[in-house]
């Protein structure tokens, strides 16, 4: 079966909201999905997550994790997928990548990236440049580049069953920022020297 994954946010009473698209594959919808399948810089659900519940939020920040129906609770994730509420991430972007063709839509995706640019997490002072690898996405087809969110923030450092991605393929930089408090920039976080800029150069 494999191991499924969908994005959460806690909040600041530790309450957690689990999001699922509507447009998904009716056999996804209620399992989440695989790491592995959508974890890339051109994906339009990570897309929609940004832009439709992310940077919505007051500040823009929130904590996330991208959590996995196999996790255990533990003091650093005690959610479950049993255990938190549940909300729909829109689809304007789920929409346009069938409504466009592939240039159309990777149009859409890197002009988004242009104006949400820096993924920023707020706890660790680290930021990375998605433009940026939007941008090197388009100059290249035969390697597909990973997209830092879901990698970073997923619930376990481990693979969790079939269709994962192997710690080793990010750097073992998988799980590193699960639960910290994430934002999402036009312009690079201030004071820039305070934070730690890091260039995400890992891809399939």
């Amino acid at each position: 079966m494999g191991a499924y994954y969908r994005p959460v946010i806690i909040n600041k009473k530790g309450v957690a909201t689990m999001y699922k698209s509507k447009l998904d594959d009716p056999k996804c919808t209620w399992n989440g999905h695989k790491l592995g399948e959508h974890s890339f810089i051109y994906n339009c659900l990570v897309a929609d997550f940004i832009d439709s519940i992310l940077i919505k939020r007051k500040g823009g920040k929130a904590k996330i994790v991208w959590l996995c129906d196999y996790h255990e609770p533990n003091e650093r994730i005690p959610c479950t997928w049993d255990s938190v509420r549940e909300s729909y991430i829109p689809c304007n972007f789920q929409n346009k990548k069938w409504e466009e063709d592939e240039d159309g839509y990777e149009k859409v995706i890197i002009d988004f990236y242009r104006t949400n640019r820096f993924l920023i997490n707020l706890s660790k002072k680290e930021c990375i440049d998605l433009y940026e690898i939007a941008i090197r996405q388009s100059s290249v087809y035969e390697i597909l580049y990973y997209h830092p969110l879901p990698i970073l923030t997923a619930s376990d450092p481990e693979v969790m069953g079939g269709g994962d991605i192997m710690p080793e393929k990010v750097g073992y930089m998988r799980s590193a920022w699960a639960g910290d408090e994430i934002k999402i920039a036009r312009t690079p976080p201030s004071p820039l020297e305070c934070y730690k800029m890091i260039r995400w150069n890992y891809y399939d």
